[in-house]
């Protein structure tokens, strides 16, 4: 059954993650702005341009918004974007950015948190998977998942 809309969203929206513990989604799109929401409609719908299921609006990404990601804890969200932008770590309490996980080629489409570590992969455009520490923010490990072989290879 129809529960609700996110009816402030007037681009086209391209990923959504929902929360690990809570009733919330997050959402982010051509707009560039990564929103969470309460998945249930605690008032009633008027038709006014109400948005009352908004939690929390981000600060604007500086493209559009291809992958979102919530740790384990649901304390952070991850945003990634295109074109080649760091992935950005926000706390959701407050909306506070706590830092960028840079060195990606390209756009990045994918987002996994460790369901136990401080630890995130990340890939994207390049075909790269790329593991970064959410502690400090730092590259761990890169890697090709898939690698291609040529024709001349056997």
């Amino acid at each position: 059954a129809f529960i609700d809309d996110l009816n402030k969203l007037l681009d086209t929206l391209r990923c959504m993650a929902k929360h690990p513990t809570l009733e919330q989604v997050a959402c982010g799109g051509d707009d560039g702005i990564p929103r969470i929401y309460k998945i249930y409609r605690t008032k009633s719908r008027v038709a006014n341009d109400e948005d009352f299921n908004l939690i929390r609006a981000f600060e604007k990404q500086p493209g559009v918004i291809t992958a979102l990601a919530f740790t384990a804890d649901g304390t952070r969200l991850l945003v990634g974007s295109t074109p080649s932008q760091p992935v950005r770590v926000y706390q959701t309490s407050d909306g506070k950015k706590l830092g960028e996980l840079s060195g990606h080629v390209g756009g990045v489409f994918a987002l996994a948190a460790h369901p136990r570590l401080a630890q995130v992969a990340t890939a994207g455009h390049d075909g790269s998977v790329r593991l970064y520490d959410l502690n400090t923010f730092q590259l761990l490990h890169t890697f090709i998942p898939v690698p291609l072989l040529t024709k001349s290879q056997p």
